[in-house]
């Protein structure tokens, strides 16, 4: 990676937390249609500090064909946390395999295109994806020569995203959001940096799905 692109993804970087810092500090915060919105979701725990902010279910990813999730958001959004459970049935020839997995999500801009509609133009983040099933393991079996295969159950993950959200404030479901996502593992993202013949898509996997925020 060139110092150029460096600086650029720095520099990229330090917009986000900005953003972000300046959105979390202000609670009198609103889009800039605010006048003809509708209220905002309450960025709140109106269930309990106990129950998660938000459950989402998806596909693709690395996580698997059906992965399904909670999480909780914090400094009204700005931050998520959260973790997964993802399945993969067998296909071609290889096994099933199971997946958990965690991670930590930066989210400073939300912008109301309409009364009810909401948008979320880029988030980023990462965290780290467990995988279990034949022939997967953090420790190599000791059936095989010392170093013989590199880890291969355990991986960090970063991933890029944007979401489009209908806003349901007076109900249950506050936010129902549809979602993108473009996520690499530590793995597939090292041998892109290695290798000039790989395109960034390479390392990529898309993953989408939906967001149920309460």
């Amino acid at each position: 990676m060139s110092a150029r692109a460096a600086s650029a993804l720095v520099a990229a970087a330090a917009a986000l937390l900005g953003a972000a810092t300046a959105r979390a500090d202000d609670p009198s915060w609103r889009p800039a249609s605010a006048s003809d919105a509708a209220p905002a979701p309450a960025r709140g725990d109106r269930l309990g500090w106990y129950v998660p902010d938000y459950a989402r279910v998806g596909s693709g990813g690395y996580l698997g064909a059906a992965v399904a999730g909670v999480g909780y958001d914090l400094y009204r959004d700005v931050i998520n946390a959260g973790v997964s459970y993802g399945y993969a049935p067998p296909r071609g020839g290889a096994p099933a395999y199971h997946s958990l997995s965690a991670h930590l999500a930066l989210r400073p801009l939300h912008l109301r295109l309409h009364r009810d509609v909401e948008l979320v133009p880029i988030y980023v983040g990462g965290g780290f994806l467990r995988a279990f099933g034949p022939n997967l393991f953090v420790h190599q079996p000791p059936v095989y020569p010392s170093n013989y295969y590199e880890p291969n159950a355990l991986h960090p993950t970063a991933f890029a995203g944007a979401e489009l959200n209908l806003l349901t404030p007076r109900s249950l479901v506050r936010r129902h959001g549809v979602y993108y996502e473009a996520t690499t593992i530590g793995q597939y993202l090292y041998a892109f940096v290695r290798n000039d013949d790989l395109r960034l898509y390479d390392a990529f996997s898309s993953f989408v799905g939906y967001r149920a925020s309460f």
